[in-house]
Parts: structure tokens; C-alpha cells; sequence
């Protein structure tokens, strides 16, 4: 399972271990990452205008990270897409479940 990078917008229970808020960014896997940002337990950092579609943990995730969580949610994915399409085609299956 790929890791993420990800910083805490409120203190939170990460695979048992309590974590505070810091401003510095812990080591998760994608798919707890995925858990934090639909609990919106991450921090966000300012959008650029191009951005403010997008959901600000997905846009910090790494291209392999972003593949992983498309095939999570069904989603028929493959090395050509770019992060941009990735982060609309998870947010598109996001919003029919």
C-alpha cells in the first residue's frame, strides 16, 4: 500500500496512535489518508484559482497514490491519465456513491 504525507487539522487516532497537531506532516497509508480527508481531519493549505475544483488532500497525493484510490472506488483507470483526471474521476465516484 502506497504512504501519503499528511498533516492534521485537528488532533486524531492514526492506527492506534494519537497524533497532535503539529504543522508537520506524518506518514499514513493512501487509504487512511482517503478516511482523514473524508472526515476533513486534514489541513488545508491555500488553493490556487486553478485548484478550487479539486479536493486539496487528493491534489497532495502522488500519482501512484491517486491510481490506488481510483481502483479502490471502481474506478477503470491506467498510467496515461494525468493527476488532474485522476482527482476528477475520484471525486466523480465519490459523488455517486
Amino acid at each position: 500500500m502506497p504512504t501519503v504525507n499528511v498533516t492534521l487539522a485537528f488532533p486524531a487516532r492514526v492506527n492506534g496512535e494519537k497524533h497532535n497537531v503539529t504543522g508537520k506532516p506524518i506518514e499514513v497509508d493512501a487509504e487512511i489518508a482517503e478516511q482523514l480527508a473524508k472526515a476533513n481531519a486534514l489541513a488545508v493549505e491555500s488553493k490556487s484559482d486553478d485548484d478550487d475544483n479539486e479536493d486539496p488532500a487528493l491534489s497532495k497525493l502522488k500519482k501512484d497514490e491517486l491510481i490506488a484510490i481510483a481502483k479502490q472506488l471502481g474506478v477503470e483507470v491506467s498510467d496515461e491519465h494525468t493527476k488532474a483526471n485522476l482527482i476528477e474521476l475520484i471525486e466523480q465516484a465519490r459523488e455517486q456513491k
